[in-house]
């Protein structure tokens, strides 16, 4: 799925380091993990897909409801307690990017002019919308549960409302992609370029920074990409090998874990809660894409963990809040629908 402001990712990373890699995850063997509900997050008069990007401690979810290819048809809603409301006030197409504890919901919008701004519906205000920034382009990228925002001017990375500048530059010729906020403030982000037929996003190196410094994570020879960050500063993506052979793994005190099945030639991880469980999919051999989760070593394909008789098949699990909460995409009786995942009593 690519909702909106997201950008489908062709990657090509240049090796910078030396990885530590435990060997591969394996199937869960034992009952660890829990069994979960299933809910559809249902949809709104408008478009055509609606996918959750975002879910917090509360169980409140964020998404994009997609009209095809339209970008500027797309609109952000938020789901609480069943119920799926539009948000507005941006003026044009929306995009809700990641929701907090307090309420706080980050996104973007899009005008007439096509040019993208980052702003936030305060908690409690789903209808006036604050702008982050007074240029008329910019992204909206990361918030954490203190109610920071890690937002873009041009190519200048800011913290919102403190308007502090980050010394975040990336390398002559490419470009900061789809940086994530921890509460300690650190950022785990991706170097990347445009390149290929359709100037598609090209990874070239994923990055921590801690207080101005940063530190380049080592990958398996391949291309790379960061795709989640928890407060521990743990960062989750996945990494290919030379022979573009693409693990789901994660990064952690500057090491990378290896979370890759020996069985599947795809995986990757998408998000890590603060307990260190993640989420995320793999491709199977026929290629099937099928929802997965790792904790304490175990893989496990969230498939086997709702009822059989559901109507559901999960896809993509996109995000994974601190009660174990999961939201993702699939095909519910053979129709794309979002859902979310409620652990078992």
């Amino acid at each position: 799925m690519v909702p909106l402001f997201f950008m489908q990712f062709l990657f090509l990373t240049t090796l910078v380091g030396r990885a530590g890699c435990p060997l591969p995850a394996q199937p869960a063997s034992t009952d660890s993990v829990s069994r979960y509900t299933v809910q559809d997050i249902g949809s709104l008069p408008v478009g055509d897909q609606w996918l959750p990007t975002s879910i917090n401690d509360k169980g409140v979810i964020v998404g994009v409801a997609l009209n095809g290819l339209d970008t500027m048809r797309e609109k952000a809603f938020v789901w609480r307690q069943g119920k799926m409301t539009a948000l507005t006030g941006s003026g044009g197409a929306s995009y809700a990017r990641e929701i907090n504890n307090r309420g706080d919901i980050l996104g973007e919008a899009r005008g007439a002019d096509a040019a993208t701004r980052p702003l936030i519906w305060p908690s409690g205000k789903e209808k006036a919308p604050r702008w982050l920034s007074d240029k008329k382009a910019g992204h909206a990228y990361s918030l954490n549960q203190k109610g920071t925002a890690l937002f873009s001017e041009g190519e200048t990375f800011l913290f919102w409302p403190s308007r502090t500048a980050l010394s975040l530059k990336a390398p002559e010729g490419k470009f900061v992609s789809l940086p994530h906020l921890n509460d300690r403030e650190e950022v785990a982000g991706n170097f990347a370029r445009l390149g290929g037929e359709f100037s598609a996003t090209i990874a070239e190196q994923p990055f921590l920074w801690q207080a101005g410094k940063i530190t380049l994570l080592p990958t398996l020879g391949g291309r790379s990409f960061c795709m989640g960050l928890n407060n521990a500063g743990v960062a989750a993506g996945w990494t290919e090998t030379s022979e573009r052979v693409r693990h789901a793994c994660v990064w952690k005190e500057g090491v990378l874990q290896d979370l890759s099945l020996p069985e599947f030639r795809t995986s990757e991880a998408t998000a890590i809660n603060d307990s260190g469980i993640i989420v995320g999919h793999i491709y199977t051999q026929q290629i099937e894409m099928r929802a997965y989760l790792w904790k304490n070593g175990e893989a496990i394909d969230l498939n086997t963990r709702i009822p059989a008789d559901s109507g559901w098949k999960l896809n993509y699990a996109d995000g994974i809040n601190n009660r174990g909460q999961i939201i993702g995409s699939g095909y519910y009786k053979g129709h794309q629908h979002g859902f979310v995942l409620t652990p078992s009593a």
